[in-house]
């Protein structure tokens, strides 16, 4: 059940595996993105 998951990842190994061990993150732009689409959605 999870062997197609696991098999999309391998391509992206280093990727994530630089998501898990770097300090850097992307919330500032998630808090961006979450803010636009609720001015999107009261439109």
């Amino acid at each position: 059940m999870c062997r197609p998951f696991l098999n999309g990842l391998d391509p992206d190994h280093d990727a994530g595996v630089a998501g898990l061990a770097l300090p850097y993150g992307n919330g500032p732009a998630e808090g961006v993105n979450t803010k636009t689409m609720l001015i999107a959605r009261q439109m």
